[in-house]
């Protein structure tokens, strides 16, 4: 017969038990239950850190309207500044294609306070560098996402 079992009970200050045995034979899962909580606590750090690091502070969208001039309005600079890539096709957010009358732009999803920006294509009608119209029959003006002014917006993809 083995040894009797003896077991020692400790409360830590943040309410954590620990349960030991005092056996030098005896399996125990009370350090099982330790590393559990450890294991929750530090997952709760790792998502506040990485809270804290997909954060960023975001100018004004871009507006972009009919009869505003495409060269005065800085908007082929405001895409390579957030980095969208020029294509012959736009098949996926962040891509653009630019011809002599039309300018067809993926944007990426994005959102202002509350409003919610999703991903869409966006054709504009060119006539010379005078906006003409934006091609799609529901809006009458379009907004690329805001550009970032601090934070670290490019951990966070944007």
């Amino acid at each position: 017969m083995g040894m009797p079992l003896t077991f020692h009970h400790r409360r830590l200050p943040n309410g954590l038990d620990i349960v030991a045995e005092i056996n030098p034979h005896a399996h125990s899962f009370a350090a099982g239950f330790y590393v559990a909580q450890l294991y929750g606590e530090i997952s709760a750090l790792i998502e506040q850190r990485r809270a804290a690091l997909t954060s960023a502070i975001f100018s004004a969208p871009f507006p972009i309207r009919a009869g505003d001039d495409l060269d005065r309005s800085g908007l082929m600079d405001r895409l390579a500044q957030l980095s969208y890539s020029q294509v012959p096709v736009a098949n996926t957010p962040g891509e653009y294609t630019k011809g002599q009358h039309a300018l067809a732009v993926y944007l990426r999803a994005f959102h202002v306070g509350a409003k919610e920006y999703p991903s869409e294509m966006v054709r504009v009608r060119l006539d010379g560098t005078r906006i003409a119209g934006v091609a799609d029959a529901f809006v009458n003006d379009i907004h690329v996402h805001g550009q970032s002014v601090g934070g670290a917006a490019q951990w966070a993809g944007c």
